[in-house]
């Protein structure tokens, strides 16, 4: 540690850095605290106080801030350290991941996680949730701080540099209300970007990974610095402030959740909630005597390698033992013993080592990318091999229908592709839903054909056949509305644009009947769960039910406005499929699973087969009467696995459908 940094070191900032990584590793277990990820945030306010305090000092003692010292410095202290954790973890990946494209998924990850773009490459993925057995998913955050760092010391400097003219005080002044500015123009971006409006591609997406919409995070800090708040009437009110502080991180940990828009305006609960212990920590030795509490500070000494290394233990106790939180949680835990070592062995000799500057610390971050980059690609190689495994028995899907629906970036469909037609059609059909309609495809084109009738398909994944859209996929609505035009007859208009309709142009005959197919477990569960009749998000299970039913009732009943009869698919009973093969597992587990226990998923068919029972030109189809029996539901029909998925069907579980389907089909259109 620098002179500098000993003379700005504070044990309550450490003790605040150990309650932020404990709150992200207790999250990433999922024993508890929905919102730990908010230690993430903690995180940024703390760095941007810090940073900013030993530039500021440097500015002014010097006038200037000396980059080369700056940068060697944040060398010395993060490269040496990512790269060992790189290393261990791209090592351990070849015993524990795939080598049919998760192998290769991690190597892409740690490349961009090395050259600190992991929330670009992420955002450009379009994914998070389902990378959660990536082990390089977290470093999307250190990515940001990084990028933040680019930016911070060469703006202090050219504001300082602006305002020589003035004395110190004022030069402050103004570097405070042009911090302020900037984090308040960040914070309006991230908000508005949290709540969908479309100033970017993916808007909720970039509001989570950009760094434009967290600047304000850091910049709550860096006001700090700039303007350290000392003051009677804080000591006055520092119980208070504490508490309310307090509070309001406590309150983020354990009120919000994955899902929620964010970084919107809630997360200024945990940004400034961790100001307020910064200010209460300068300016109360009682409080800043809890803060500094020696366990928490001593886990904030280690904060750093512990956020680095628990992940990857994380996701590797999770590939053997899955859905096993609690030793998820233990790992976590456990991962302490390599950031003990790291901590002694090499952060901090290599930190405390001033000799490592110029020329020398250019070697060391050469060493420290360019040995973890050489040794991904070797791992791509080895993964490249397949390590002696055969592909996963699992069926691929390769249905006809796979590419009949939109994207999140594309509003191409083609009708003509998409409609699967017969000689002297009696009609058309239409097949509309999320995946489950798309696994449905086979199986319902075979049906609607032998009856005579041609079946067009226009599947979304994540976008069900309903009246809202699900949390976070604000895009879905457009489609949801433009489904209900293709049932009035209207003709697809190619070049179509979001926010447009259909029915301006060209209309045709309306359909005799659609068929909906939509998952229901995934929108009973907190990320994509469907917004109740007054617009607010469903708590607790029974709410999540009756947004399900009266969206999907609502869908129905604009479909019977048209005359138009309406067949409901409901979502295939699930099983238990895991192909994701390694060298610790060299086979895929498939097993049947029990009918009964699938509550969440029987609980909406009731729901919806009640609510429908009496509703003219409607009927339901449930999969189960096929695929279960007694109380078993089996992944493997005649020798023949019938899922690609644990809950999907492959083309030869659609197609043993078709019976049912077809008797149903009958009965409402003849």
């Amino acid at each position: 540690m620098s002179d500098a940094e000993k003379d700005y070191f504070r044990r309550d900032v450490q003790g605040l850095r150990g309650v932020a990584v404990l709150l992200v590793v207790i999250y990433h277990s999922g024993v508890g605290l929905p919102g730990g990820f908010v230690g993430v945030d903690v995180f940024f306010v703390i760095s941007g106080f810090v940073i900013s305090q030993l530039l500021l000092r440097e500015l002014q003692q010097t006038g200037r801030v000396s980059l080369r010292d700056f940068y060697a410095r944040r060398a010395r202290r993060l490269l040496p350290a990512l790269a060992l954790v790189t290393i261990a973890t791209l090592a351990f990946s070849i015993l524990f991941l795939s080598p049919f494209g998760d192998q290769q998924e991690v190597v892409r990850t740690s490349q961009a996680t090395t050259l600190f773009v992991a929330n670009a490459y992420l955002f450009l993925e379009n994914t998070y949730f389902s990378l959660a057995g990536n082990p390089f998913r977290h470093m999307w955050s250190l990515a940001i701080e990084e990028q933040f760092y680019l930016i911070l010391p060469a703006a202090l400097m050219i504001g300082w540099k602006l305002t020589k003219r003035f004395n110190e005080r004022r030069q402050l002044v103004v570097l405070g209300v042009g911090v302020m500015v900037v984090s308040l123009v960040s914070f309006a971006v991230g908000v508005a970007l949290s709540f969908g409006y479309r100033l970017t591609p993916l808007p909720e997406r970039f509001a989570f990974f950009g760094l434009p919409s967290r600047i304000w995070e850091f910049g709550v800090g860096v006001l700090l610095a700039i303007a350290p708040l000392r003051a009677k009437f804080i000591k006055k009110f520092s119980a208070a402030i504490f508490l309310t502080s307090s509070i309001a991180i406590i309150w983020s940990a354990l009120q919000l959740e994955s899902f929620t828009p964010f970084p919107g305006y809630v997360a200024l609960a945990p940004v400034l909630g961790t100001g307020g212990l910064i200010v209460v920590g300068q300016n109360s030795e009682r409080f800043s005597k809890i803060l500094a509490w020696s366990p928490l500070a001593r886990l904030g000494d280690l904060s750093y390698g512990w956020y680095l290394w628990h992940w990857p233990f994380t996701v590797y106790c999770l590939t053997i033992w899955p859905r096993n939180n609690f030793l998820a949680l233990v790992a976590g835990f456990a991962s302490l013993i390599p950031t003990v070592i790291s901590y002694h062995w090499i952060e901090q000799p290599i930190r405390r080592n001033d000799q490592i500057s110029g020329s020398r610390a250019i070697r060391l971050a050469a060493i420290c990318v360019f040995v973890p980059l050489g040794f991904g690609l070797i791992v791509e190689r080895i993964a490249d091999t397949h390590l002696g495994l055969s592909q996963p028995e699992v069926v691929s899907r390769a249905g006809i229908a796979d590419d009949c629906g939109f994207t999140v970036d594309s509003n191409q469909w083609s009708e003509e592709q998409c409609t699967f037609r017969v000689e002297n059609s009696k009609g058309k059909i239409f097949l509309f839903g999320d995946s489950q309609a798309r696994a449905f495809a086979d199986g319902v084109i075979k049906s609607g054909n032998e009856l005579g009738y041609d079946v067009a398909v226009l599947a979304t994944a994540g976008c069900p056949m309903a009246t809202r859209a699900p949390l976070g996929v604000s895009w879905c609505e457009d489609i949801q509305s433009r489904l209900v035009e293709l049932t009035q007859g209207c003709v697809y208009q190619e070049g179509w644009t979001w926010g447009s309709n259909w029915c301006e142009g060209e209309t045709t005959l309306k359909p005799v009947l659609v068929i909906i197919g939509n998952s229901v477990t995934r929108y009973m569960g907190d990320e994509y769960r469907l917004p109740t009749d007054d617009g607010g998000l469903p708590q607790d299970s029974a709410s999540r039910v009756n947004s399900i039913v009266s969206a999907t009732q609502e869908m129905i009943a604009k479909i019977y406005e048209q005359n138009v009869s309406t067949l409901l698919i409901h979502e295939s009973p699930s099983v238990f499929i895991d192909a994701e093969i390694s060298l610790l597992q060299p086979k895929s587990k498939i097993e049947a699973r029990g009918y009964s226990e699938q509550t969440s998923r029987n609980t909406v068919v009731d729901a919806l087969d009640r609510a429908l029972a009496n509703t003219e030109s409607v009927a339901t189809f449930d999969p189960a009467s096929i695929i279960c029996g007694a109380d078993l539901c089996d992944p493997v029909k005649d020798g023949e696995i019938i899922y690609y998925d644990s809950s999907h069907l492959n083309v030869k579980g659609s197609e043993m459908l078709s019976i049912g389907l077809t008797q149903k089909i009958k009965t409402l259109i003849g």
